[in-house]
């Protein structure tokens, strides 16, 4: 299963590192339990969380989330 996402998390940027699609990783979830980022968080795969493509979905989510919390 790890594998499929690393494949996806490979495929979701492009060569400039500049254009990410975050379709995938990201998609609308009623449950944060279900998230993409969440189930990886808890699987202890350290591999992908430190992803380029993980870890700019993140700095984009800190950017915006604190906006709407505060």
């Amino acid at each position: 299963m790890w594998d499929m996402f690393l494949i996806i998390l490979d495929n979701s940027k492009d060569e400039s590192l500049q254009n990410f699609d975050f379709t995938v990783l990201d998609p609308p979830c009623k449950s944060m339990n279900k998230h993409p980022l969440m189930l990886l968080a808890r699987s202890g795969q350290e591999a992908l969380l430190t992803h380029k493509t993980t870890q700019k979905l993140l700095q984009l989510k800190w950017r915006t989330i604190p906006k709407f919390a505060f």
